[in-house]
């Protein structure tokens, strides 16, 4: 039998077929999911605490050990953090809509900063290892900061920053430049 085909003998998040590799380094792991309707992944284990960025509107059917079934309804554009460091998650998600499944999740292996870098955005989501910015327009970092994040773009800019779905991860970075009209979000990692 193959792996992943039962809970017990599940693979890890690395090995999973539908996650594909956007950034792997010591702060960071990052990947897109996608699953086309009808389709499902193989039982998977997550062992980081890990952000996602819903990137279309979804409905995933998540199957989890000895816990009941549930289907979520993932807005495009939503996100949302698990803790799966202290609390390992093995699961498998099968697409139970009408259009491709299609996220990026984010591991958070290593702090990246000190202390959070003081942005002129809004923060819409916080955990122990995350911050989360709504953005849409240029930023600049004062006083010589300078962020570690990922940054995920959430509409088509048609222009040579990224389009929907894109993601680029900055390295000690003092400066975004972003065009006309971007919208998407920057995470942090605390």
């Amino acid at each position: 039998m193959n792996k992943g085909q039962t809970a017990e003998d599940a693979v890890d998040v690395y090995s999973e077929p539908d996650h594909e590799c956007l950034y792997d380094n010591r702060h960071v792991y990052a990947y897109r999911v996608r699953i086309a309707p009808g389709q499902q992944t193989l039982w998977h284990r997550h062992t980081e605490d890990t952000i996602y960025f819903s990137l279309a509107s979804g409905r995933g059917h998540e199957e989890l050990i000895d816990v009941p079934t549930k289907v979520t309804e993932l807005p495009c554009g939503g996100i949302f953090s698990r803790l799966h460091k202290n609390q390992p998650l093995v699961h498998r998600v099968s697409n139970v809509g009408e259009r491709d499944f299609n996220l990026i999740g984010a591991e958070a292996r290593a702090s990246a900063a000190t202390s959070p870098p003081n942005l002129p955005l809004n923060a819409i989501l916080e955990t122990a290892r995350f911050v989360v910015y709504e953005i849409s327009s240029f930023f600049e970092l004062t006083n010589g900061e300078r962020v570690t994040g990922l940054l995920v773009s959430t509409v088509n800019q048609k222009s040579p920053a990224l389009n929907v779905g894109e993601s680029r991860w900055l390295q000690d970075s003092a400066a975004v430049g972003l065009a006309r009209g971007f919208q998407g979000f920057l995470a942090v990692w605390r």
